[in-house]
């Protein structure tokens, strides 16, 4: 049997751990588009399941009226497609649900529908979390039968691994003697770093550093963030897109991970503090909860932040290696694979090459 991914979801680090963990398995991978009638009769014809991930990204066309017609007569293509692929062909569908609705959603209204038609058309749904199934089970009842638990991979492979944090300060030409917080990842508006610089600003101590790393892929937000740090020189802004073969060196730099996010289901990010062996500030929402423990993370409510920043150097080192270890084995590719295997695609003989 084959699983049939879609070509543009495959360059997200997700999709591609994915598929390594099952060619590792003796399965096959094939490579497809969006749901058309082609594409389904393409894998009816020869057998396999497939997988989609972010349907948004078919039909998303930005802001306008006519930008608006345009993408809901995609997500009407998309649908009927889907359903031509479930209810003609019999396809398995499997759905990744990431997050309940898209980040940056300029229509709620039609990202709804085209989400509960997916879900709808979909064999099984997996989420990465309990919470997440609460969730999913809550905005979407009708499929709650549907909804697997299975754990986002951690990034072992992908990323370098740790080096020694006061060379890669001298080689990022970053200060040695401080303690730095590190922002780490895609600059976007609902992860809450415009509040993390105003609350850094407020506690953070004279031997203390902010360091934010990320592209806002163009959007100026940035800059909006460079303004509220104003001279603060504690707060150090690299607006820049990081390659997997460098992330290791910014991970190894830090002293602790801060991820503020607003709005979040679930998040792979939270695995580097793991993989990094480096505390994490995050907020008590969505999966993290059950991604990390209290060992190597203090997880704040609303308005809690700025105490976080403060508590978190106060965890003690042996015990955030300790639980760092226990995250990365219980989300180890191998592990989600297995499960992926067993639990969604039809049974590990059934695949088997």
């Amino acid at each position: 049997m084959n699983i049939y991914f879609i070509k543009f979801e495959s360059n997200y680090h997700y999709v591609r751990l994915i598929i390594k963990g099952l060619k590792q398995k003796g399965v096959t991978i094939r490579k497809t588009t969006y749901p058309s009638p082609m594409s389904s009769f393409s894998i009816a014809v020869n057998g396999g399941v497939f997988h989609i991930n972010w349907p948004e990204f078919y039909y998303k066309m930005g802001k306008g009226l006519i930008k608006m017609l345009v993408s809901i007569m995609l997500a009407l293509s998309l649908i009927i497609s889907m359903m031509i692929m479930r209810f003609l062909f019999g396809i398995r569908v499997v759905f990744s649900l990431h997050n309940l609705l898209p980040h940056n959603s300029e229509r709620r209204w039609l990202d709804r529908i085209v989400y509960s038609a997916v879900i709808f058309c979909s064999s099984s749904v997996i989420c990465h979390c309990i919470k997440a199934r609460e969730l999913i089970n809550e905005h979407y009842p009708t499929y709650s039968g549907k909804v697997i638990v299975i754990p986002h991979p951690n990034f072992m492979g992908v990323y370098g691994d740790k080096m020694n944090k006061y060379e890669m300060r001298d080689i990022l030409n970053l200060p040695q003697d401080v303690y730095i917080y590190i922002f780490f990842g895609k600059v976007r508006a609902y992860k809450g770093i415009k509040e993390l610089v105003k609350e850094f600003r407020e506690v953070g101590g004279t031997e203390d550093r902010l360091l934010i790393v990320g592209s806002d892929d163009g959007t100026g937000y940035i800059e909006e963030i460079k303004r509220i740090a104003g001279d603060d020189e504690r707060i150090m802004i690299r607006g820049i897109w990081v390659l997997d073969e460098f992330v290791n060196l910014y991970m190894s730099c830090a002293d602790c991970l801060v991820l503020p996010y607003r709005d979040i289901l679930t998040s792979g990010g939270v695995l580097l503090s793991a993989q990094y062996c480096i505390p994490l500030v995050a907020p008590a929402t969505g999966c993290i909860p059950e991604q990390v423990d209290g060992r190597m993370a203090v997880l704040y409510d609303e308005g809690g932040l700025g105490d976080a920043l403060r508590r978190i150097k106060g965890l003690k080192e042996r015990e955030v290696i300790e639980a760092s270890r226990a995250v990365m084995e219980r989300t180890a590719l191998d592990v989600v694979t297995n499960r992926l295997i067993e639990d969604v695609y039809g049974g590990g003989e059934e695949l088997s090459c």
